[in-house]
This record gives C-alpha cells, sequence and structure tokens, in this order.
C-alpha cells in the first residue's frame, strides 16, 4: 500500500491521527532551532549585560563638625532668649542673656583688691630699692593710704637707726675718753717708775728713807693698776661698739628681708587676683551669650526667663552653617563585606523624591568595625519598622556630602539640614544579570537539597 492510500485510510479512521501522521514541514522544523537560539542568545545577552552591584542604607544627615553647645559658666540667672527653633543667627548675634548682677559684684571686688594689691606691691619695691614712695597729687584712695603707711614705715626706721647711731656715738666717747685716760696713765706711771728709781738711788746711797722708796713704788703699781683696768675698760667697749654695728647690720638685714618677703607675698597675691580678675571678666563678659559662627539654631533647652540655670545646662545647640554635611547610616549586616572606604554613594532623600528633584554623591569616609544590635541600642529599636528584627546586626556607616548639583527643582530656601533622612545607595561593584538570577537561585537550590525531610 503507497503513503496516499495509508494516508486516505487512516483520514476516514480518525482525521486526527491523520494530521498527526502528516510528515513535519520545512517551517515546522526551523521553529524549534529558531527557539533553541533564541534561548541561547538570552543566556549570551543575560551573561553580558553588567549593571551595578548596590547596598542599600537608611540614615540621616548629621554636621561633620558637631553641634555648637551654649551653655552658661556658672549658676546664674536666665533674663532672655533672643532666637528660636530653626533661625538662622551670625556670628556674634546674641542668643540669650543672663542677669549680670553676680558676676559684676565679683568683678568689682575683684578689681578694688587688685587695685590695693598693686599700690601695696608698688610701696613695697621703692621700699626694697631705697626710694621714697609717695601717692601724685589727686591720686586715689589706695595710693594715699599706701604712701601714708610708707613714711610711717620711713619714720621707724629712721628712728631705729638714729637709737643705733646714738648708743654707738655714747660708746665711741667712752671708747675716746678710756683712750685719753690710757695716755695720761701712761704719762704718769712714767713718772712714778722715775720717781721710784730716785727713790731707790738715794735708799741705796742711805740717803733716802725706805719709807719714801715704798710709798713711790705703792704709787707705780697703783698707776699700773688703773693703766691695766683702763686697757681692760676700752677693749669692752671696742667690743660693744663692733657688737652695736653688727646688731645694726643685722636689723637693717631683717628690715630688707621682711620688706622683700612681703613684697613677694603681695607680688604672688596680685598675680592671684589677677588671674581671678581675668576670670571674673570672662564671667561677667559671657552675661550675654552670642553665637561664634554663622549657624542654625537646632534647639532650644525647656526654661523660661527667670529661672535658675545652673553650670554646664544646655541651653541653646547650634549647628554651623559652613560645617560639611555627613549622613550617619546603618548598614545591614549581610551587606558589610562589600561596602569599604572610598566608595561612591548616591544619596536619595527622603523628603525629595529622586525621580521628580534628582540626587546627590557621596563618598564613604567609614564604617563601624563591629556590629550592634537594635536591642541594645533604644533609640535604634524605637525606630525598627513593624515585624522588624531586634536581633538582626547592623553596621554603622559614615557617608560624607559630595556634589549636590544632580538635585534640580528644589523648594524655595531648601538647604540641607542635620536630621534629614536619607538613603544611601552604595555602589559596591558591577555584576551580569545571569550572575545575579543564579545567585537569588542557587541559594534556596543547594539548601533546599540538605533538606532532611
Amino acid at each position: 500500500m503507497n503513503e496516499a492510500a495509508e494516508q486516505a485510510l487512516l483520514e476516514f479512521e480518525s482525521p486526527t491521527a491523520a494530521l498527526v501522521a502528516l510528515p513535519a514541514g520545512g517551517i515546522a522544523r526551523r521553529v524549534a532551532w529558531v527557539l533553541g537560539a533564541g534561548v541561547l542568545l538570552a543566556t549570551a545577552a543575560l551573561g553580558l549585560i553588567r549593571v551595578d552591584r548596590v547596598v542599600a542604607a537608611t540614615g540621616t544627615t548629621v554636621s561633620a563638625a558637631g553641634t555648637l553647645v551654649v551653655q552658661p559658666l556658672e549658676t546664674t540667672i536666665l533674663r532672655s532668649i533672643e532666637v528660636r527653633d530653626g533661625q538662622r543667627v551670625r556670628a556674634g548675634e546674641v542668643l540669650a542673656r543672663l542677669d549680670p548682677t553676680f558676676a559684676a559684684a565679683r568683678l568689682a571686688s575683684e578689681a578694688a583688691q587688685a587695685t590695693e594689691l598693686e599700690a601695696e606691691v608698688a610701696r613695697l619695691t621703692a621700699e626694697v630699692e631705697g626710694r621714697r614712695f609717695a601717692a601724685p597729687a589727686g591720686a586715689e584712695a589706695t595710693l594715699a593710704r599706701q604712701a601714708v603707711l610708707a613714711g610711717e614705715r620711713a619714720a621707724q626706721r629712721e628712728a631705729t637707726l638714729r637709737r643705733f647711731e646714738a648708743e654707738e656715738a655714747a660708746l665711741l666717747r667712752q671708747a675716746e675718753s678710756a683712750e685719753s685716760d690710757i695716755g695720761r696713765i701712761t704719762q704718769r706711771l712714767g713718772i712714778a717708775r722715775e720717781v721710784e728709781g730716785k727713790r731707790r738711788e738715794l735708799y741705796r746711797a742711805q740717803v733716802g728713807s725706805a719709807l719714801n722708796l715704798l710709798s713711790a713704788s705703792d704709787a707705780r703699781i697703783q698707776f699700773e693698776t688703773q693703766l691695766a683696768d683702763t686697757r681692760g675698760e676700752l677693749a669692752r667697749l671696742r667690743r660693744q661698739i663692733e657688737a652695736k654695728q653688727r646688731e645694726r647690720e643685722a636689723w637693717e638685714r631683717g628690715w630688707a628681708a621682711q620688706a622683700s618677703a612681703d613684697l613677694a607675698r603681695a607680688a604672688t597675691k596680685l598675680a592671684q587676683v589677677r588671674e581671678t580678675l581675668r576670670s571674673d571678666a570672662l564671667r561677667s563678659s559671657v552675661t550675654e551669650l552670642r553665637a561664634e559662627r554663622d549657624a542654625v539654631v537646632l534647639s532650644i533647652a525647656r526654661v523660661s526667663p527667670g529661672s535658675v540655670v545652673t553650670t554646664g545646662t544646655e541651653l541653646l545647640s547650634l549647628v554651623p552653617e559652613d560645617a560639611p554635611v555627613e549622613i550617619a547610616a546603618e548598614l545591614p549586616g549581610g551587606d558589610e563585606a562589600f561596602v569599604q572606604p572610598g566608595q561612591a554613594v548616591v544619596l536619595k532623600f527622603d523628603s525629595l523624591p529622586f525621580t521628580v528633584f534628582g540626587t546627590a554623591q557621596g563618598r564613604v569616609i567609614a564604617v563601624s568595625p563591629s556590629s550592634y544590635l537594635a536591642r541594645f541600642d533604644q533609640d535604634r529599636a524605637a525606630r525598627l519598622p513593624s515585624g522588624g528584627d531586634p536581633a538582626a546586626p547592623y553596621f554603622k556607616l559614615r557617608v560624607l556630602l559630595g556634589d549636590t548639583t544632580g538635585l534640580h527643582g528644589l523648594p524655595a530656601g531648601f538647604r540641607i539640614l542635620p536630621g534629614m533622612p536619607v538613603t544611601a545607595d552604595v555602589k559596591v561593584g558591577r555584576q551580569s544579570v545571569l550572575q545575579y538570577l543564579l545567585g537569588h537561585a542557587l541559594g534556596p537550590v543547594e539548601e533546599g537539597f540538605r533538606d532532611p525531610t
């Protein structure tokens, strides 16, 4: 039976079987090849087409220079706060005013003490240098008092020196009288010795009597005794003169030493008072708290005028306008291995849809060396979305804001301020579409093969 008869028989028995038995045409045979080639081309395209590998992190903008905290130096009374939250302030602008009463009182007291000590130091310096200290006409009361005191001390010193001079002069007169007496006694002793010699010659010649000889010898002995006593008195007087001179020199040295010690004490105290005065002057000058640089008021403490603020109380916090802006973001723990300092970052501000306003550029500057857990961070735990895992680790990421020219059509007056929520897309490399698909498919498949069930 030929093929035509067989085909006619099949059509008579079953049209479907006849269609199936028909030989494939040329077009039908080429369809399989086209489909196979399409699959191969699609696979090749997926392997050749490359896309960016991006790690997403969420965070907020922060000031790289930190916030400027305005605090009082000491416990005082708050008079007024001159700014509001979000207000821009210029360098030198008054932010708050404090009660100057306490600081002014201390400053006046320290200034008066410093003036008194300066006058005392000037008086003691003149006394140590041997100069006369006198207050000029119309001088302050402190200088006048010190001038009076200087006069009294000069008079006291002069009186003491005159007493020493008088005592020394009396001893000198006594010494001069003793020297004169010694001269006269010596002369009379010579005469007595000569008389005694003559009496002895006459006695030997049996012309004079023994009584006369003894009388002459007694006169000589009296003059010798008187001479020795006078010489001893002169030596005693000279010792007293030397002792009085040493006493006077010791007193003068003690006077000078006491003046030098008083000067050193007064100079030391003056230096301490001047340091305190500078500190009080600083306290007095900061009764008006001013901005150190152009900034924006970030927060104001909940205090009212008239309330007492203690030392170190944070009244205001400011954000410098010219400070670089950084992004403090939180990186999922599973993506930390891909992120390195220096990588480019695309920044999307949550308040500015990037499809409308564009994006900004940044650069990774730091990644925390260890992970953190939200359950140990109350702020982080409070920000967890519904169903978030508080046990999931995360890393802290720091990104420096760079080129912002990619932002366009911004609202009037818009500025990038600390606290703005941002999504940071970190470019960690490139990969093919095929790698992406296989990476997400092979993991579940491999883990599924290990399922014991």
